[in-house]
């Protein structure tokens, strides 16, 4: 097997492992992509827009921060919950 076949090899086995990865995060999520969530004591509601997996191997939450007028924002951010929290639909 020549270098080039080696690199094409890795390229398409990171491709499935990071296929697998995110139908890892998406079995084991809480949420589903559209739940609008937030936590005890934050002022801020998120519409998740996609599940990713963390280094942990927990899910990780992607989303859009829902404005004043219930629209969701058009930044997408990742939906950090501080320590002891817990998300829960909004």
């Amino acid at each position: 097997m020549d270098i080039e076949a080696m690199k094409s090899e890795l390229r398409e086995m990171k491709t499935k492992s990071n296929y697998l990865r995110k139908k890892i995060a998406e079995a084991q999520a809480q949420f589903n992509i559209g739940d609008r969530v937030t936590y005890d004591g934050s002022q801020c509601i998120w519409e998740i827009t996609s599940i990713g997996y963390g280094y942990s191997g927990e899910p990780k939450y992607y989303g859009s921060k829902i404005n004043k007028n219930g629209e969701p924002g058009v930044r997408r951010v990742d939906i950090e919950v501080p320590y002891k929290k817990q998300l829960r639909i909004a």
